[in-house]
C-alpha cells in the first residue's frame, strides 16, 4: 500500500516504487539478485537498500511482497546482518518467521547458559511450520520427558466433531447434492441415510496422534478415520460438525486435511470445495478464509467417497484446525451444549 508522506516533486525509481508499494512486479525483483545481478533493479539499476529496508519492516505491507523483498536486499547487501531477524519471531509472514525461528534454534544449541527449556518454550510459540514445532518438541521432550507436547492443541486443531451419514452418493452424484445434514449439528435430528438406513449424529473424539500412510511422514494430529466411526462405505457422503466459541470477531483460517473430495462450510456459508479423490493427505492441505463471529461457530465439512478399489483409495479420514493466516492457534473454546433442565413432575 502507499504510506503516507510529504507532497513534493521527485524524481521516481519505478523499482523502488514497485517494491515500496508490495506490486507483484517489485515483488519478483528477487530474481534479480538469485541470477547474480547485485544491483538488485532491471536494467542494472540499484534499489535502494534502505527502501527495502524500510519496506520489509513495514507489518502493513503484503506479507508474500516483504518476503520477496528482504531476499532482495539480502542479495545486494550481503555482508550487512540480517537486520531484522530477530523480529520476524511474531511476523505476519511466515515466510520471515521461519528463519527467524531457525536462527535461534541454532542460537540456542550453542548457547552455554542453562535456562534451554524457557528460550525453546518461548521459541515454540513462535514457530509456525510443522517441522520446526516438532524439533523444538524433540529437544524440550529430551530436557523434560515428562511433560510431552500436545501437537493438537499446539496447532489448533477441532478435536470434538460430530458425524452423520453415510449418505447415498452413486458415481459421486452427492458431492453436487445438498443433504439435510449440511445445515449443522443437530442432536434431534435423524435422516435417511444410504440403503435406506435411519442416521442421526455420532459425537466423537479426534485420535490426538496418528501415523501416517508415508512412514516418512509427519504424524496426523487430530485424526478422525470416518471408515471406524461409520463404518466403511463407498459412494459415500459423511458429514463432520464442530462448534467452538470466541469472544470476540476474528479473521480466521480453516485448514483441512483429507484425501477425499470435500466441502468447508463456516457458520452455514461454503467457503471451499474440491472435488478429487485420492490425492494424498497432508497437514494443511485446503485452505480457506473466513471470519468467526463472537460467540458460537461451526465448521461443518461435507466429506466424499467414491467407488475406487485400489488400497490407497479406501481412506475416509480427515483432520481440521480454526487458526490465523501464520497458522498460529486461536483462543478457541469447544462448545458444550447445556444440559436440559429436567421436567418438573406434575403433582
Amino acid at each position: 500500500m502507499e504510506g503516507g508522506g510529504r507532497r513534493q516533486s521527485r524524481r521516481v525509481d519505478p523499482d523502488a516504487e514497485g517494491v515500496r508499494r508490495g506490486e507483484p512486479g517489485g515483488a519478483e525483483l528477487a530474481a534479480d539478485g538469485r541470477r547474480g545481478d547485485r544491483g538488485g533493479g532491471k536494467n542494472g539499476r540499484k534499489l535502494p537498500a534502505d527502501t527495502l529496508k524500510t519496506f520489509v519492516l513495514d507489518r502493513t505491507n503484503d506479507p508474500a511482497a516483504r518476503a520477496a523483498a528482504f531476499d532482495v536486499f539480502k542479495a545486494i547487501e550481503p555482508k550487512e546482518p540480517y537486520f531484522a531477524n530477530k523480529h520476524f519471531l511474531d511476523d505476519p509472514s511466515a515466510d520471515l518467521r521461519r528463519p527467524a525461528v531457525a536462527e535461534q534454534l541454532a542460537l540456542i544449541e550453542a548457547a552455554t547458559d542453562s535456562n534451554h527449556v524457557g528460550r525453546y518454550q518461548k521459541l515454540l510459540e513462535s514457530a509456525r511450520d510443522m517441522d520446526q514445532v516438532e524439533e523444538i518438541a524433540k529437544r524440550l521432550e529430551k530436557l523434560q520427558p515428562d511433560k510431552p507436547i500436545d501437537f493438537a492443541s499446539h496447532f489448533g486443531y477441532l478435536q470434538v466433531w460430530h458425524l452423520a451419514g453415510p449418505f447415498d452418493s452413486p458415481d459421486g452424484s452427492g458431492f453436487a447434492k445438498s443433504f439435510p445434514a449440511e445445515s449443522g449439528y443437530d442432536p434431534s435430528k435423524r435422516y435417511e441415510g444410504k440403503g435406506g438406513k435411519d442416521v442421526g449424529w455420532k459425537t466423537v473424539t479426534a485420535t490426538p496422534k496418528q501415523p501416517n500412510y508415508d512412514p516418512k511422514g509427519s504424524p496426523f494430529y487430530a485424526y478422525v478415520d470416518i471408515n471406524t466411526e461409520l463404518g466403511k462405505t463407498m459412494d459415500a457422503v459423511a458429514y463432520a460438525a464442530s462448534q467452538f466459541t470466541i469472544e470476540k470477531e476474528t479473521p480466521c483460517e480453516v485448514r483441512v486435511g483429507c484425501q477425499n473430495a470435500i466441502q468447508i462450510f463456516l457458520n452455514g456459508k461454503k467457503l471451499f470445495e474440491r472435488e478429487a479423490y485420492h490425492h494424498g493427505y497432508y497437514a494443511d492441505q485446503h485452505v480457506c478464509a473466513g471470519t468467526l463471529k463472537a460467540g458460537r461457530n461451526e465448521v461443518v465439512l461435507k466429506i466424499v467417497q467414491n467407488n475406487q478399489k485400489e488400497p490407497w483409495a479406501q481412506y475416509w479420514a480427515f483432520n481440521a484446525r480454526v487458526c490465523d493466516a501464520t497458522g498460529g492457534k486461536l483462543p478457541i473454546r469447544t462448545y458444550v451444549p447445556p444440559m436440559p433442565t429436567p421436567k418438573e413432575e406434575k403433582k
